[in-house]
């Protein structure tokens, strides 16, 4: 069974990347599109997330006693940049959500994040942050385009009234709030033609992408914090590709990544994949796994989340963020019974396949990442 499953699989991997060659024309950064020759679809993952535009005025949440100072120091105090970087430092590594629901691991360069609040800008330090809640942001591009699409819902001619909502649906989410606005239209074929759009939308994109969120919300380990970032992007160390910048406008969260394992039993080695563990269904085990240097590629992977038996564990890892490339670490994983299904992905610069039915799994043991929470909004 085993020869046919990798025999499938492998013609199933061609065709997947037969279509990632097509996403590497799109590149804009000239060193990335180098390593596109050799990792398309670990490119795929920074050219989704890389995006150069300005940002609409996010507003301040005044007068809500959350927004405590006590974990903040103040903007202008002199600051000292070290030479080392984040890695070097061993600073805090980030989980990052991009607005496309992939994710990668990441390391801030900036030592502080400045927020403009209602009592000011505050210079929140990186080390105290647990996680960053992004306001709705979109590319100056789009929002014109949005804007056009809006104002021909109006047109005389029927035509050009079908024309804009096919592009305003074909964007979906993006669009969503602009059509929020557009369905109190005192234009009765504008409001129709919005309520309509704005209903089908919904029936295919899930509704917490669809929340529009007009602040930036940082929680620190004491507070919560509502306000305006003052960046267009965040400057960040990836282990795939190095420093990079990441668009606020292509991002929805940031969050600390989990915390260290909790180890209960023996550290046994890498088995490559948990093919010789897969009748040990229930059971937790530990291994010491070496992740391969960074565009090296050790063997495949299959699923997201929950991997099937015979992925490569070292692969599974990266893909999961548990580790970064070229690096040595305890891994826990609990083995997991038969699945009817394996979701493929792009995470961390790794890119899992999907699969059907299969007999075993696995899923890696981590911490829960900080629950995000609803921010109190002024009247």
């Amino acid at each position: 069974m085993g020869g046919r499953f990798a025999i499938e699989r492998g013609i199933n991997t061609l065709a997947v990347t037969a279509t990632e060659n097509a996403a590497v024309a799109r590149l804009r950064s000239t060193a990335i599109a180098r390593l596109a020759a050799r990792w398309p679809a670990a490119v795929l993952a920074v050219l989704l997330l890389v995006t150069s535009a300005g940002m609409p005025r996010a507003w301040a949440q005044p007068n809500d006693p959350k927004n405590d100072r006590s974990d903040t120091v103040p903007a202008n105090a002199p600051h000292v940049p070290s030479e080392e970087s984040p890695q070097q430092s061993g600073a805090r590594q980030f989980e990052v959500q991009a607005a496309d629901g992939s994710t990668l691991v990441v390391q801030l360069h900036a030592s502080t994040i400045r927020l403009d609040t209602g009592f000011g800008t505050l210079a929140i330090p990186v080390a105290r942050i647990r996680r960053i809640d992004f306001a709705t942001r979109l590319p100056g591009a789009l929002v014109k385009r949005i804007e056009a699409a809006i104002e021909k819902l109006a047109d005389d001619r029927y035509r050009v009234r079908e024309d804009a909502s096919e592009e305003l649906l074909s964007l979906k989410a993006a669009a969503y709030p602009a059509l929020l606005e557009a369905a109190t239209s005192d234009d009765a074929e504008v409001a129709r033609r919005a309520q309509g759009l704005m209903e089908q939308i919904r029936q295919v994109v899930p509704e917490k992408e669809l929340s529009v969120r007009d602040q930036d919300t940082v929680y620190t380990d004491g507070s919560k914090i509502a306000g305006k970032i003052e960046l267009n992007a965040l400057d960040v160390d990836m282990a795939l590709f190095g420093r990079q910048q990441l668009g606020l406008d292509s991002l929805r969260s940031l969050a600390v990544r989990p915390g260290d394992l909790k180890i209960t039993g023996p550290i046994l080695p890498d088995p490559g994949t948990l093919g010789e563990y897969r009748d040990q269904v229930g059971q937790t085990f530990f291994f010491r796994v070496t992740a391969p240097a960074a565009g090296v590629q050790k063997g495949m992977v299959w699923g997201t989340e929950v991997y099937s038996h015979d992925s490569s564990l070292a692969m599974a890892a990266l893909h999961a963020g548990v580790m970064a490339a070229g690096e040595t670490k305890v891994v826990g994983v609990k083995v997991l019974g038969p699945q009817k299904s394996f979701d493929g992905s792009l995470r961390n610069g790794i890119l899992s396949q999907k699969w059907g039915e299969y007999p075993s799994a696995f899923r890696f043991i981590t911490e829960p990442l900080p629950e995000a929470a609803d921010v109190d909004r002024p009247e």
